[in-house]
């Protein structure tokens, strides 16, 4: 398992992450890392992160998504969207800083 940390996840904005579920692969891209942290708790990191994916509709759960660069973190996603063209998932992270 990786370190999750907001830089970490920007420098794979726009790219690949693969979900894999016995013999079935998810693959999401990741469109957007947002800062989410306080001065009002400097000793913790927060930020958002949202996925894509035109694979079928995952549940709200933890999953594995393994990266090229980040290896795999265990994170929870949560659908916050969905159309025609697939759907959005959300991760929140809250995490105390090295």
């Amino acid at each position: 398992m990786s370190t999750i940390s907001q830089d970490a996840f920007r420098q794979a904005l726009n790219s690949n992450f693969t979900i894999k579920q016995g013999d079935n692969n998810t693959q999401l891209t990741l469109i957007e890392c947002s800062d989410q942290t306080s001065n009002n708790v400097p000793d913790f990191e927060r930020f958002s992160l949202l996925f894509e994916s035109s694979d079928s509709l995952l549940e709200q759960s933890t999953y594995s998504l393994y990266h090229a660069e980040l290896g795999s973190n265990e994170l929870f996603l949560v659908p916050v969207h969905g159309d025609d063209n697939g759907f959005q998932y959300e991760a929140i992270i809250n995490r105390k800083k090295d």
